[in-house]
């Protein structure tokens, strides 16, 4: 039987990874719903093929980083935070790429909510990811899979610290 004190911690992780769960769901599907709507519009107004190519990566993308997180979740691979990061700063790189190419009026409004979207997505995996690091067990796997997180991290300039860095990925808010 459980002492009352690690019970209640148990239960405080499930609760904590529920909410979680349930913020990335919602997030996803506005990151997907807002990532559909720049392709499509982008799609229908730009006739330069070559700023036309420089759409279909921001659709690959956004869905690599969405599977790198619910692959992180089912499976608790130590290289997933890090899979994530790396998926979300391609993400970033071909939005930014788009964002510089001469566009129609009616397609650039439409990259800042994907650009508010994914940031609040990985800021919620990151937010996520210190939860589930909190209930892997033992101590070493829990600090294997933060140092991963934390290096792929200040690859990319962030901070030297698990979990930092993944929210400031380049992301403004427009």
């Amino acid at each position: 039987m459980l002492a009352p004190a690690k019970r209640e911690t148990l239960v405080g992780f499930g609760t904590k990874m529920t909410a979680d769960r349930a913020t990335l769901f919602n997030g996803g599907d506005e990151l997907i719903a807002a990532a559909e709507e720049l392709v499509q519009q982008s799609r229908a107004a730009i006739t330069d093929q070559n700023v036309a190519l420089l759409v279909n990566p921001i659709e690959s993308r956004v869905l690599l980083v969405r599977v790198a997180n619910w692959r992180f979740l089912a499976t608790r691979d130590p290289t997933g935070p890090a899979t994530f990061k790396t998926n979300a700063d391609y993400a970033v790189a071909a939005i930014a790429a788009l964002e510089k190419a001469e566009l129609p009026d009616s397609v650039r409004p439409l990259i800042g909510p994907v650009k508010a979207s994914l940031s609040a997505y990985m800021s919620h995996f990151d937010s996520m990811v210190m939860s589930v690091m909190d209930e892997l067990k033992p101590d070493q796997e829990r600090r294997s899979v933060l140092e991963q997180h934390g290096a792929a991290s200040r690859r990319h300039g962030g901070e030297d610290r698990p979990g930092a860095g993944i929210a400031e990925a380049g992301l403004g808010h427009d």
